[in-house]
């Protein structure tokens, strides 16, 4: 894979556990 491949796929990646994470702690206040 070409470098831009590889630091797209990182991108995604870092974001997609972002979302992960900020949509864990909205459930968590709802929850409550």
């Amino acid at each position: 894979m070409d470098p831009v491949t590889i630091s797209l796929v990182i991108t995604m990646v870092i974001g997609a556990m972002d979302i992960a994470y900020r949509a864990i702690q909205i459930y968590q206040l709802l929850k409550v």
